[in-house]
């Protein structure tokens, strides 16, 4: 009885072991390539942006994910300003820690 319980416990101990390291190896697979140079940077309007944000909602319908308001695109257009420069003097400042 003793060594069907320590049987079962390492059986399960290493399905479970196998599939951390399954989703481990998925999610380096996801952030190697999002972060892989050929993506430029994922600037917010550049080229690279466009095709990491595709990816991201390919992955999202793989799984299932059900988009906002039951849309079919995870994709949701906004407007931004874009190169903006800080002035000479600017700062940032959160509590008594300033930056600047």
């Amino acid at each position: 009885m003793k060594q069907n319980l320590l049987f079962l416990f390492y059986f399960f101990l290493t399905i479970q072991l196998s599939a951390q390291d399954a989703i481990e190896q998925e999610l380096i697979s996801h952030v190697t390539y999002l972060a892989d140079d050929k993506l430029e940077g994922r600037l917010t309007g550049s080229k690279g942006e466009q095709i990491a944000a595709r990816y991201i909602a390919k992955e999202f319908m793989e799984i299932g994910l059900i988009a906002r308001g039951g849309e079919k695109n995870y994709l949701q257009e906004f407007s931004f300003t874009a190169g903006k420069e800080l002035g000479k003097n600017n700062s940032i400042s959160a509590g008594d820690n300033i930056t600047g």
